[in-house]
């Protein structure tokens, strides 16, 4: 592994840690920004943390919008998504169908026992 692996990777941590609110983050963005082609980045990104960026981004933005739902309450689902960085409902609602096998609903029941 090159010595430059761990600081591209803790640069483009440190990137996402910062946007991830941001909806226009994306692995292009985040590449330029490091300097580094995008499938370089991920390659190097995987083999260091073991997941993806795709991956990374949405634990992140899951974890603030697990926190921002648990202190708002009341707030429309479409302002806590907006909040946490997602896209749309869609957005979370593919990741979450794909990768954990359940809906939107069950996730806010389950998970944040809050609606």
């Amino acid at each position: 592994m090159s010595d430059l692996y761990p600081v591209v990777v803790e640069k483009a941590l440190d990137i996402m840690n910062r946007e991830y609110q941001n909806q226009d983050l994306t692995l292009d963005t985040i590449s330029k920004s490091v300097f580094v082609n995008k499938y370089h980045l991920c390659r190097i990104f995987k083999k260091t943390m073991g997941i993806t960026i795709h991956e990374y981004l949405f634990i992140k933005r899951i974890s603030y919008f697990k926190i921002f739902a648990t202190q708002n309450p009341q707030e429309p689902l479409s302002l806590l998504l907006q909040k946490s960085g997602f896209v749309s409902y869609r957005s979370l609602s593919h990741y979450l169908k794909t990768h954990y096998q359940t809906t939107v609903t069950d996730f806010i029941t389950n998970e944040i026992s809050i609606r």
